[in-house]
């Protein structure tokens, strides 16, 4: 195969190959690494997508039973796996048993319209939710 979009797997019906993997990923959010899977949230409804790293199987799709917001952004710091849910809450997430363990509640970031959080991020001890459109971060101690 050649490095160009026109490249085509007559295996799975000749289509272009960019065409393909973007199918294929649609419906997930952001990928996590989480030791030797990768977690993919989905984009809709709550099934997620684990993903093997080293032959790239699925392993698994675990549904986490709560919704996943708009730009399913997830985060794993070692312990545990952050991710977005419905209702602006946060997930926390057994990474082996894939079972929510805890739920972290942001402050209602534009009321009453109650604008979804965008983002997550780590720091040493520290998870950091961000709404971009109401221009606030906060801060959550990781100290469990």
């Amino acid at each position: 195969m050649t490095r160009t979009d026109e490249r085509k797997d007559e295996g799975i019906g000749g289509k272009p190959w960019r065409e393909i993997v973007r199918d294929r990923i649609a419906p997930l959010g952001k990928p996590t690494v989480i030791d030797e899977v990768v977690f993919f949230p989905g984009t809709e409804g709550s099934m997620s997508v684990v993903v093997d790293r080293t032959t790239g199987t699925i392993v698994s799709t675990p549904d986490l039973g709560r919704p996943f917001v708009h730009s399913n952004d997830s985060v794993f710091d070692g312990t545990h796996l952050y991710v977005m849910v419905e209702g602006r809450d946060i997930a926390v997430v057994d990474p082996e048993t894939f079972e929510i363990v805890d739920t972290i509640e942001p402050m209602d970031f534009d009321p009453p319209l109650g604008v979804q959080i965008n983002a997550l991020a780590l720091s040493p001890g520290a998870l950091w939710v961000v709404n971009d459109e109401s221009s606030i971060l906060q801060r959550f101690d990781l100290d469990r």
